[in-house]
């Protein structure tokens, strides 16, 4: 019994300088993972959950439970649905490709809830 709870205890690491602390290390090494593989996962989903963030048609259809074909055939193009935002690459001629708010996204599916 007292060998699982040594095996389980945490060990708090400081992420920044301020009092903040965060168990990732522990994790890395219960998953058997490398830290970076955690801190690269954990930076992803503080990106996806940012309502700021830009969204490409891969994480709008991830987001909506749709496949990246049937997102592109049929849900932007629904009557309703935000517009796209393109940002130019600075590579000439290239058409950018087309990024939605997050925010955008989750107001209109929000919008379609049953009553």
């Amino acid at each position: 019994m007292r060998g699982s709870k040594t095996r389980y205890r945490v060990r708090w690491i400081e992420t920044d300088g301020s009092s903040s602390r965060t168990n990732i290390g522990y994790y890395a090494q219960i998953l058997g993972c490398e830290m970076s593989e955690i801190e690269e996962l954990a930076s992803k989903i503080a990106a996806a959950l940012n309502p700021n963030a830009l969204w490409d048609i891969a994480a709008v259809a991830v987001y909506l439970h749709r496949s990246e074909q049937h997102t592109k055939q049929w849900i932007v193009k629904q009557d309703g649905f935000p517009h796209p935002l393109r940002i130019p690459s600075g590579k000439g001629a290239e058409k950018p490709r087309p990024l939605w708010r997050a925010k955008d996204v989750t107001a209109w599916a929000e919008s379609h809830v049953e009553v």
